[in-house]
């Protein structure tokens, strides 16, 4: 995005913000009860469950590691 001013920062303060809001987001998950993972909401508009939430989220990050891999790698 450019608005991210992410040039202002260094790549290994990237990769180590990654690795916390991975790691706090799968922590998130495992706190959750199954009943929990079925519950449903409306984001975007659209209903989805928590656990739908979770595949996204990590559909999300496989897609910008192919971002980075296509355009900087």
């Amino acid at each position: 995005m450019a608005s991210s001013s992410t040039e202002r920062r260094s790549l290994a303060d990237l990769l180590e913000e990654h690795d916390i809001v991975r790691s706090s987001t799968e922590k998130l998950f495992e706190s959750f009860s199954p009943d929990m993972l079925l519950r449903q909401g409306t984001a975007n508009g659209q209903n989805v469950s928590v656990r739908a939430l979770g595949w996204i989220i990590a559909g999300h990050a496989v897609h910008h590691a192919g971002v980075i891999r296509e355009r900087y790698l």
